[in-house]
């Protein structure tokens, strides 16, 4: 990752990849799963900011992903 990507990442111009936010859990010396949460949080907030239904919609992804984890 050079400079530039970087920098526009912190400034809110462009949104980390998640590879990105794997390598940098490492050279911060933090939580990989912490911080992939934190940028998963941000893209479903995106996604769905603007939606009214917005809270149901994230409800029922919680059930449906509690589903598709018990049945692995």
């Amino acid at each position: 990752m050079d400079t530039p990507l970087l920098s526009k990442i912190e400034s809110g111009e462009r949104t980390a990849k998640k590879e990105i936010v794997t390598k940098l859990s490492v050279i911060l010396k933090t939580d990989e799963k912490e911080l992939l949460t934190l940028w998963l949080a941000d893209q479903l907030y995106d996604v769905a900011k603007d939606e009214d239904v917005a809270n149901k919609a994230m409800q029922l992804a919680e059930g449906e992903i509690k589903i598709y984890k018990k049945r692995k």
